[in-house]
């Protein structure tokens, strides 16, 4: 699970500069979670919790912490790479990367397949509080979403 949504984000994010690679990073997450919501709620009832980490073997415990963290690690780095070049403004990367994760990582507990917003409205909402959080917009990232991601996004445009 873990691997295929890792690969998913991967495959998604194209961008260098930074405020593009973490709009198609947050639209790669959020799309994934909702296309594949009920994969997420099984990893986030699992896995998910660090407590049941201990259930695993430590072979799976240390390649799962070991993906967790080098996701964490891209992420930390976009927005570092944002912060050097002035085009973010946060207080500590930490927590600014924790709290875009978390954001991202339950938006498929509250959203609703058949409710009034579709998954591209969803998850251009997202990408655009997620660029807030890091004193940023959507405008700054250019509109640049590839991908699976693009079409969720086009999509909301017309639904």
């Amino acid at each position: 699970m873990l691997v295929s949504f890792v690969t998913y984000v991967r495959d998604s994010v194209d961008a260098t500069e930074p405020v593009s690679r973490l709009a198609q990073t947050v639209a790669a997450h959020v799309t994934w979670q909702l296309e594949q919501a009920e994969v997420a709620s099984a990893y986030a009832a699992t896995v998910g919790m660090k407590a049941l980490l201990t259930d695993l073997s430590d072979e799976h415990q240390t390649k799962l912490i070991g993906i967790q963290r080098e996701y964490m690690r891209d992420l930390r780095s976009t927005l570092a790479a944002g912060r050097a070049s002035g085009k973010f403004e946060y207080s500590d990367e930490g927590v600014a990367a924790y709290a875009i994760v978390t954001m991202c990582e339950y938006v498929h507990v509250w959203f609703k397949p058949d409710g009034r917003m579709t998954v591209g409205q969803v998850t251009r909402q997202m990408v655009n509080l997620a660029l807030r959080s890091v004193g940023a917009d959507e405008e700054a990232a250019g509109g640049r979403f590839s991908g699976t991601v693009s079409g969720a996004l086009a999509a909301s445009a017309s639904g």
